[in-house]
């Protein structure tokens, strides 16, 4: 039968979504962005599409689920109450590196969740095939592959001009793909730490983007962020690394580490570890690589210094998801205890106590740097 799409149809199309959860109705949306996108499941391709949805409320969003809905049932001759093709349950991805300083120190760590609080590891067994040690690692899908950038140990403390990068099919078999630079000819002879590389994909474009915690490229003898992206889709040419501006990103002389990018309601946040003072901090700007103010500095969460049996140098890495609900969880790893923390905010200004993630701390050995993404495909 035909069906208009008034309101009477509407309403009573919408009753497929009566008493679905917040992640139900998540998976619906992924639908009808794939609808917007042509059907096509190519990541920049979604994220350029998602941008229709960028701003709207639950409602507005609710009444375009039942909109498409009732297009869907048109060109299928159905009932008003269609049966709705179901995507896959959510599977967040994650990694980590080992940190147990025996024969599996460093190697590459890939997880699954259904929930970004239990995981269940999938794969422990790349390292780092130019024998340098694998840390800080960060993963994502794009150009049809899975791609891990990571800290690599060129020398002492953790020191190399260059990070890592590996590619796979499917998030478990990896390959060394090179040893990335970012610099035009040879890096600069003041440069001697390439950390934690954070991948980020800007949701106004689909563009794709690693973020670098780089020491002294301009003199200031401490650590700041920097941008860089790669310019072939092998990945294997890559722009020069540029500073990630703030207003006071230099001026106050606060070492940055661990910074690692996210996009909520039209404002990028910019999570770091202020490597001086010991704290984990957050800065938010319009734009993604410019004009950042510090808006959580020091211990605005009373969180503290994660400082377990007297070290400051506790807790670290942070790593943020927007999660189905609304909500934004923060993960933090504490170097000293080697556990995992997450705190969850309803509205990215108030963050409550940390608390542990205990399938992260239970038979799975010593880790750090616990980053976990939605990926499509998920591992």
């Amino acid at each position: 039968m035909s069906i208009a799409c008034d309101p009477a149809s509407l309403a009573k199309a919408s009753t497929c979504f009566s008493g679905l959860s917040d992640e139900q109705l998540l998976q619906i949306q992924t639908y009808v962005l794939a609808v917007v996108a042509g059907g096509s499941l190519d990541p920049k391709t979604l994220m350029k599409a998602a941008t229709c949805f960028s701003g709207l409320s639950n409602d507005q969003l609710s009444q375009i689920q039942d909109y498409v809905i009732c297009q869907w049932a048109q060109q299928q001759g159905s009932p008003v109450t269609p049966v709705v093709p179901v995507p896959p349950a959510l599977i967040y991805s994650a990694v980590a590196f080992n940190d147990d300083g025996g024969s599996t120190d460093n190697l590459l760590r890939v997880f699954t969740s259904p929930d970004a609080l239990t995981f269940t590891q999938v794969s422990q067994s790349y390292s780092d095939t130019g024998g340098s040690a694998l840390r800080d690692p960060t993963i994502i899908y794009y150009y049809g592959k899975y791609w891990c950038a990571y800290t690599e140990d060129g020398g002492f403390y953790y020191g190399s001009a260059y990070f890592g990068l590996a590619s796979s099919p499917d998030g478990i078999t990896w390959t060394k793909v090179g040893d990335i630079t970012c610099f035009t000819g040879s890096p600069p002879s003041n440069i001697s730490y390439e950390w934690a590389p954070s991948w980020f994909i800007d949701p106004a474009d689909g563009s794709l983007h690693l973020i670098l915690n780089i020491n002294d490229i301009s003199g200031v003898g401490f650590f700041q962020p920097y941008e860089a992206h790669p310019t072939n889709s092998a990945m294997t040419t890559w722009s020069s690394a540029v500073a990630i501006t703030g207003s006071t990103f230099v001026s106050d002389a606060k070492s940055m580490i661990d910074a690692f990018m996210d996009f909520k309601n039209g404002t990028y946040y910019l999570w770091y570890k202020n490597d001086t003072d010991k704290y984990i901090e957050l800065a938010s700007s319009a734009s993604p690589f410019s004009g950042y103010t510090k808006i959580k500095t020091g211990n605005w969460a009373g969180w503290g210094h994660g400082n377990i049996s007297g070290s400051n140098n506790g807790y670290e890495a942070p790593a943020s998801l927007n999660l189905p609900n609304g909500n934004t969880r923060v993960l933090i790893d504490s170097s000293v205890s080697q556990g995992m923390y997450y705190s969850d905010s309803v509205d990215y200004v108030t963050w409550p106590a940390l608390q542990l993630v205990t399938t992260l701390n239970t038979g799975v050995g010593p880790m750090d740097q616990l980053e976990c993404r939605l990926l499509t495909p998920p591992v």
